[in-house]
């Protein structure tokens, strides 16, 4: 990082946001009614196998893209 207003944008101020987040979340998760909450893991169970099936099942075009990455000198 070559200044400290690098450091704030790209450093600091995505985790700030990352913790707040995770407040809200675990808050809103904690005073919410177990219906609700029963809602919400079915919603991320299925999700899970739908990826999965996506993955393994459909052969999925988009679990084929290779990583793109930055190399000093690949310019």
């Amino acid at each position: 990082m070559s200044n400290w207003r690098d450091m704030l944008t790209i450093g600091l101020l995505p985790v700030a946001a990352v913790v707040f987040l995770a407040y809200i979340a675990v808050k809103s998760i904690l005073t919410a009614p177990a219906a609700q909450n029963y809602s919400l893991l079915g919603f991320v169970v299925v999700g899970l196998v739908l990826i999965f099936v996506a993955r393994f099942g459909g052969k999925s075009e988009f679990f084929r893209i290779k990583r793109e990455s930055w190399r000093p000198g690949e310019d």
